[in-house]
């Protein structure tokens, strides 16, 4: 049932971070089939048109790749939830990767970005503090990293 419901709320966070910031056209339509994707419980169209934005990370928007930020750590969280390590630290990787060049682009645009989705979406009380996910999965990422060597 927990599983279920950090589901529901995961794909929720998706939507709303779809929704909040302005992008390019070209990517306008790929991020709205990725919210509609999650909406369908398919995380694997999902991660397809993720890796389509991924793929070309030095041409996306702030915007962008704040949503591919919400959306990577969405699917790692799915993947971790299905007991797939490789998909959990693959999506992990690229959540951390999209994070670090939004900030780089503009910092104040991205957590602007990312403040909009959690004022959004976490009305209740709940913080959601993007920087702090994205520390501990390089955290996790680095142990894994090192264990496998």
């Amino acid at each position: 049932m927990l599983k279920k419901i950090l589901l529901g709320f995961l794909i929720i966070v998706s939507g709303i971070a779809i929704g909040s910031c302005n992008y390019t056209d070209s990517h306008s339509e790929i991020i709205n089939n990725i919210s509609d994707a999650f909406s369908k419980r398919n995380p694997e169209l999902a991660a397809q048109l993720c890796d389509r934005l991924y793929n070309n990370i030095n041409n996306c928007s702030v915007e962008t790749l704040a949503s591919l930020t919400m959306n990577y750590y969405t699917l790692s969280t799915i993947s971790s939830t299905n007991n797939d390590e490789t998909g959990t630290y693959d999506s992990m990787e690229r959540m951390v990767n999209c994070y670090i060049s939004a900030m780089k682009k503009d910092p104040a645009a991205a957590k602007n970005c990312w403040n909009k989705i959690a004022e959004e979406r976490l009305s209740h009380g709940e913080e959601f503090n993007i920087s702090r996910i994205a520390d501990s999965f390089c955290t996790q990422l680095n142990l894994h990293n090192t264990l496998d060597d």
